[in-house]
């Protein structure tokens, strides 16, 4: 029925709706007074019955990005797990000096040292390194 599909999110809840419509047109069939011609009665029925589904219809779950925004231990995740997908785009030298910064707490100097480096070309390589993690973070 025409009036089903105007209240549904689709034609299979459109079909429920009319099949619960039909049960109660024929569980009040004595309530009808025009027997000969019950269409407006049907459709009045029909459009009760679809109101009562969107009532008892549960409320639609707002996609992750959003439940983020609201959830903050879920953004934490959210979060982590972006950093993770970043932090695996870099080579193994790139990662271990962002590890070794953000993770172990060192400072740009003992970065230097452990590597081996200046404390200037230690600074260039977490520059390029966040640089390529920003990049991979794009393309997420």
């Amino acid at each position: 029925m025409p009036v089903a599909r105007r209240y549904a999110r689709d034609a299979f809840e459109a079909e429920d709706i009319v099949q619960e419509a039909m049960m109660r047109a024929w569980r009040m069939a004595d309530r009808c007074h025009s027997p000969g011609s019950p269409w407006a009665w049907l459709r009045r029925i029909t459009a009760n019955e679809a109101l009562r589904a969107r009532a008892r219809a549960r409320p639609e779950v707002p996609p992750p990005e959003e439940l983020g925004r609201e959830d903050p231990e879920l953004q934490r995740v959210l979060d982590a797990d972006l950093a993770r997908t970043a932090l695996a785009a870099l080579g193994s030298g790139e990662r271990a000096v962002v590890q070794a910064f953000y993770l172990e707490d060192r400072s740009v100097p003992e970065l230097a040292e452990r590597l081996g480096l200046s404390v200037t070309a230690a600074k260039v390589r977490l520059h390029r390194a966040r640089g390529r993690m920003l990049e991979a973070l794009k393309e997420e």
